[in-house]
């Protein structure tokens, strides 16, 4: 949210808490890695790109509210729920921990969106339009066909 004013459009809060969002994600980064470690793989074995991230963004920093923290956090709050599933049946104790502690955060980030995303666009109807067909847009980009 660099590119909001804090005034009228953006209050400092809304600032104050995409910080929070953004130590959050440093944090899953540090569990992640651990848990590489953990299961035994590498930093890089598993290369990601940053197509996720690309389709989430717009010029527009409404839109980004809607395309990275309603859809790309919520396509994370299944990953997530997915994999502490996963370590659950695995019988893996620290794969279900991590991935539940990432999980309480994403849960967190959609809410921030939605509660910002609704003050912000409070008295533009059409922005507000906008944003959550870009939201529709990035999800259906991402859940293949629903089966997420």
């Amino acid at each position: 949210c660099w590119d909001f004013e804090t005034g009228t459009e953006a209050p400092f809060a809304l600032k104050l808490d995409m910080a929070r969002q953004a130590w959050d994600e440093a944090r899953h980064v540090e569990i992640s890695v651990k848990l590489s470690d953990w299961m035994g793989t590498e930093i890089g074995q598993f290369a990601e790109n940053t197509v996720l991230f690309e389709a989430a963004c717009s010029n527009d920093p409404v839109l980004r509210l809607a395309g990275v923290n309603r859809a790309l956090e919520g396509l994370a709050i299944d990953v997530f729920t997915t994999m502490k599933e996963f370590g659950d049946l695995a019988g893996d104790p620290y794969l279900e921990f991590c991935e539940d502690w990432m999980l309480a955060d994403e849960v967190t980030h959609v809410k921030m969106g939605s509660d910002w995303l609704r003050r912000i666009t409070e008295n533009d109807a059409e922005r507000r339009k906008k944003a959550l067909e870009f939201q529709q847009i990035v999800d259906k980009l991402f859940s293949f066909g629903g089966t997420r």
